[in-house]
């Protein structure tokens, strides 16, 4: 017959007589595929599973192969081709007879050969995985009645090459490296995550410095295979720069007797300094012109037009105030001629309105002039150096003219509320001391 198929089936085949040729016979291939089978061949010279011209293929099933008698051969022969199995066979008795080569594939028990003798062309080999078993029992390696050598089978041995990363490790994430036998088994092992690489620091949320805080920026540092930040660390930037005013605007009191120079920042801060105001005109109507200067000294001015009755806005009396007060910080016994300070003082005329601003002015101006030309009292000492001084210890008897510190009467001010200090006239001349020899 040609070529035998076994499919989903199960068999048990039996042959027996003097000269058997095979319990399952064929004149090319046979396959048989996820079947249960048993083979027997019983006669003098015989064969279990026997392909004349072809190959042998049996998967996904469990075969049984059992040559016994006087000369029997081999339990499994494929006289001109090969054999390939996997799953289960199992040689009961008998040997594998092949032209070609032998190869098995992982299964349960894989290969079992029990008795009898195998042969085939010195090159055929049987290479069985580690996942599988390969037992031979009682079984005789014997050349062939053609000569042509013996059946090597060998149980199978890993050997895995240098291995490939099938997944590339990340920064944060482990990969995979993939060991590889020549047979098809492989294994894997995780290979290290790389770490992040940093990058140059950037700048990022640079603030810059105002008038009142300091500027600020974000040093970051970024993985330059991922991109991951990996710091961030916030920097001071420049310092605040303080505000820097220029002139806005003036401001006028609602009187237009004075005014303001307001400056503005870039920022919206401002500040106000007062303005000189002076004014020219007559007959209750004026020009009030307000006068800043600046420190580059560029001056700004502004001018307002009043009809107002200067008789009734009291003068200024600001400087005045202050020139007495300097004059009251004096003692009075230490200058000659400290009643010029007290004359000026007497000389001002209190209430005086705002058209005779000049005159007050001239008091203060007064007063200052004459505490500028005071004369320090100066002190005369007289010692008797002919003979030699015994004793220091002698008292000093002040004169009897020299005066005690005259209180200053104070009169108010009704205008300015200013206490204002009358000197006295006379001006206590100091004594002379004289240092006397105790006898």
């Amino acid at each position: 017959m040609g070529s035998v198929s076994v499919s989903e089936s199960e068999l048990k085949l039996e042959s027996t007589g003097g000269y058997v040729y095979g319990a399952l016979h064929a004149e090319e291939n046979i396959t048989v595929t996820d079947s249960e089978l048993e083979a027997t061949a019983d006669g003098i010279v015989g064969y279990a599973i026997e392909a004349i011209e072809g190959n042998i293929a049996i998967s996904g099933s469990n075969v049984t192969a059992t040559a016994t008698g006087t000369n029997a051969q081999s339990a499994i022969r494929a006289d001109g081709g090969n054999i390939q199995f996997t799953d289960s066979l199992v040689v009961a008795d008998g040997g594998i007879d092949v032209a070609g080569t032998v190869t098995v594939t992982a299964g349960n028990d894989v290969l079992e050969v029990l008795g009898g003798a195998a042969s085939a062309s010195a090159t055929a080999k049987a290479y069985v995985q580690a996942s599988g078993t390969l037992a031979i029992t009682n079984a005789t390696w014997t050349s062939d009645w053609n000569g042509y050598g013996y059946v090597e089978i060998a149980l199978h041995s890993h050997v895995y090459d240098d291995g490939v990363v099938t997944t590339a490790p990340t920064c944060t994430e482990t990969g995979v490296k993939t060991y590889t036998c020549a047979c098809g088994d492989s294994y894997t092992e995780p290979v290290e995550a790389t770490g992040h690489t940093e990058s140059e620091p950037v700048v990022e949320n640079e603030v810059a410095a105002t008038c009142t805080k300091d500027g600020s920026y974000d040093l970051v540092v970024y993985c330059s295979v991922c991109e991951a930040e990996i710091s961030r660390v916030t920097m001071a930037g420049d310092p605040a720069t303080g505000h820097t005013y220029e002139f806005s605007e003036f401001t006028w009191a609602e009187d237009l007797l004075s005014a303001k120079a307001v400056y503005a920042c870039h920022c919206g801060e401002t500040m106000t300094v007062d303005a000189t105001v002076t004014m020219k005109g007559s007959n209750g109507v004026y020009t009030m012109t307000a006068t800043v200067t600046d420190s580059d000294g560029t001056v700004h001015t502004d001018t307002q037009v009043a009809g107002i009755s200067l008789t009734t806005i009291a003068a200024d009396y600001t400087s005045v105030n202050d020139a007495i007060a300097a004059a009251n910080a004096l003692v009075a016994n230490n200058y000659t001629n400290f009643d010029t300070v007290t004359n000026a003082i007497n000389k001002v005329q209190w209430n005086l309105s705002v058209v005779n601003q000049g005159t007050v002015n001239n008091y203060a101006e007064a007063i200052e002039t004459a505490i500028a030309n005071l004369i320090p009292v100066t002190i005369e000492e007289t010692v008797n150096i002919e003979e030699p001084i015994e004793d220091m210890d002698t008292e000093v008897e002040p004169d009897e003219d020299e005066s005690e510190p005259v209180e200053t009467p104070v009169d108010e001010n009704p205008t300015t509320g200013v206490a204002v200090a009358l000197l006295p006239m006379a001006i206590a001349m100091a004594g002379v001391v004289s240092r006397k020899r105790l006898g």
